[in-house]
C-alpha cells in the first residue's frame, strides 16, 4: 500500500514548481522562441500550447515593463514581425502589462 501525505498548507505543487523552473530558465525559453520560427507547423502548435500554459517569460515582462514608451527603436528590436507566434506572444505579454496599468489607475485612492 503507497502511503500518500495531503500537501502541506502553503506547499508550492509539483506542477507550479515545474512551471517557475521552466519559465525562468532563458535557455529554455530563447530555444523555445527558436522553435516559434520553424516552418514545420506541429512543432509550432505544440510550442505555442506548451507557451500559452506557462506563465510569462520573466526576462521578457521585465524587459517590456522597463522599455520606455517613447523608444520606438528598442520595441522594434524586440517585436519580431517576422515570426508570428512571437510576437503575438510579446503583444500578450504588452496587453497584460497594459491591463495592470489600467487596473491601477481605475482602483480608488485610499
Amino acid at each position: 500500500m503507497i502511503n500518500v501525505r495531503p500537501p502541506q498548507p502553503g506547499a508550492v505543487s509539483p506542477k507550479e514548481k515545474f512551471k517557475t523552473i521552466f519559465i525562468n530558465n532563458q535557455q529554455v525559453m530563447d530555444i523555445l522562441f527558436e522553435f516559434l520560427g520553424y516552418k514545420n507547423t506541429k512543432i509550432v502548435n505544440d510550442i505555442w500550447e506548451l507557451l500559452s500554459y506557462l506563465p510569462f517569460n520573466k526576462s521578457l515582462q521585465s524587459t517590456f515593463e522597463k522599455l520606455p514608451i517613447e523608444s520606438e527603436k528598442e520595441w522594434f528590436n524586440i517585436l519580431d514581425v517576422t515570426c508570428t507566434r512571437k510576437l503575438l506572444y510579446c503583444l500578450k505579454i504588452v496587453s497584460d502589462l497594459a491591463m495592470g496599468q489600467r487596473l491601477k489607475l481605475c482602483l480608488p485612492m485610499s
